[in-house]
C-alpha cells in the first residue's frame, strides 16, 4: 500500500525545486513504428485498451518499460491490436515528480516514449539520489534532440506540475495500489512484469472481444 501524503509532499517539493539545468547528451531509443508523439501508441480503435500507470524512480516500473513494453508493442500495438497509454504515479519521491513533469515536456514535442525510455535506462538505485536532477533531466533532453529552451520553459509551467499531480491523484481514485499497474480493457494484470501473464491477459481480452456472444 502507498500513502496518499507522499504524492502532496513530492508534488510540493518539485514546485520548489525548478532550478539548476544544462548538457552532455545520452542515447535515446527509438519509440513504436507509428509513432506521431502522446503518451498512447496504437490505434484508437484498436480492440483491447492497455493502460500502465507507473513512477519513473520504481524498479519494476523500469523492468517493464524496458523487457515487457517492448514486446506488447511489437507484437499487440504496432500490428493494430491494442491501443497503449502510459499514465503518472509518481509517488516515491521529488525526483519521481520532476522525471514526470520532464517526460511530459517531452511529449509535447513528440518524444514522450524514447524520453521515458531514456528514464528508465538511467535511474538510480536509490531514490532522489540525483540520478533525475534537473541537470541530467536537460541531458536526457539533449540526448532526445528536443529543443532545450522550449524544454525548460515547459517544466517551469505549472499547468504541467499540476497535471502529473492530478494524474497521481486519479490513480489513487481509481485503486490503483502499486506500481507498474497495468489494466487490460480495464482488468488489472496480476503479475505485470511477467511477459507471459500480460501476454495471455491480453490474448484474452481479444479473444472476448472477437466473441459476440460475451459483447
Amino acid at each position: 500500500m502507498i500513502a496518499s501524503g507522499v504524492v502532496l509532499a513530492g508534488v510540493l517539493v518539485a514546485l520548489l525545486a525548478f532550478a539548476n539545468r544544462p548538457s552532455n547528451a545520452p542515447h535515446a531509443a527509438a519509440a513504436s513504428a507509428g509513432y506521431k508523439g502522446g503518451r498512447s501508441l496504437g490505434r484508437s480503435d484498436a480492440s483491447v485498451r492497455l493502460d500502465v500507470w507507473a513512477d519513473f524512480q520504481c524498479p519494476a516500473c523500469r523492468f517493464f518499460a524496458l523487457n515487457v513494453e517492448p514486446q506488447i508493442i511489437k507484437t499487440y500495438v504496432d500490428t493494430g491490436q491494442a491501443n497503449l497509454t502510459f499514465h503518472d504515479m509518481a509517488y516515491l519521491g521529488k525526483e519521481s515528480v520532476e522525471a514526470a513533469i520532464s517526460a511530459r515536456c517531452a511529449d509535447r514535442q513528440a518524444k514522450f516514449w524514447p524520453y521515458q525510455r531514456l528514464l528508465y535506462e538511467n535511474q538510480a538505485a536509490k531514490r532522489d539520489s540525483g540520478a533525475f536532477s534537473w541537470d541530467h533531466l536537460t541531458e536526457f533532453a539533449t540526448g532526445v534532440n528536443l529543443d532545450v529552451q522550449a524544454f525548460l520553459a515547459c517544466v517551469d509551467d505549472p499547468s504541467v506540475v499540476s497535471a502529473v499531480s492530478m494524474e497521481t491523484g486519479k490513480a489513487y481514485a481509481d485503486h490503483v495500489k502499486e506500481t507498474p499497474t497495468l489494466m487490460v480493457n480495464g482488468v488489472t494484470v496480476s503479475n505485470a512484469v511477467s511477459w507471459p501473464a500480460v501476454s495471455a491477459a491480453i490474448d484474452a481480452a481479444m479473444k472476448r472481444s472477437s466473441d459476440p456472444s460475451t459483447r
